[in-house]
């Protein structure tokens, strides 16, 4: 569950800190951020080529809302408060490159992305913050929605 206000707030990413090239991001787009605004953002670099999908649904300000964003190795799944979003392909393809698929990360953070250096740092509340090894079935986005988690 998060809740931020109306910029651009990085909610979870893993990175090289060796350069700007390699990292992941999921990240909650402001009001004037261009193509879905108040949307959700995926975006993968690695080596230079990079993926950025955004989702359909609007995640409103000061209003807490549950997010799911899973890969099946193939494509990029997402999920704001149990409803299944349909993507946006900004850039690149809806890939499902993830985590594990950037070379040389060497950190992973809550609230901020970390390359080079700190930026999108995240302004708002996360309430919990859950990754799995595999890609979760609906039903158990919908037993982790009613939990509160």
């Amino acid at each position: 569950y998060i809740t931020t206000d109306d910029s651009n707030s990085a909610i979870f990413s893993s990175a090289d800190t060796a350069n700007t090239d390699n990292f992941f991001e999921i990240m909650r787009l402001g009001n004037l951020a261009a193509n879905n605004p108040r949307s959700l953002r995926i975006t993968v670099e690695i080596s230079n080529s990079r993926d950025d999908i955004r989702s359909s649904g609007e995640i409103s300000i000061n209003e807490w809302h549950h997010i799911a964003v899973c890969s099946d190795g193939n494509q990029y799944i997402l999920y704001i408060d149990v409803q299944l979003q349909s993507l946006s392909i900004i850039v690149g393809s809806n890939s499902g490159n993830w985590i594990s698929d950037v070379q040389g990360k060497d950190n992973a953070f809550l609230g901020k992305l970390t390359r080079t250096s700190d930026s999108s740092f995240f302004s708002g509340r996360i309430n919990s913050f859950l990754m799995f090894n595999r890609t979760l079935e609906l039903k158990e986005i919908l037993n982790l929605f009613k939990q509160g988690i």
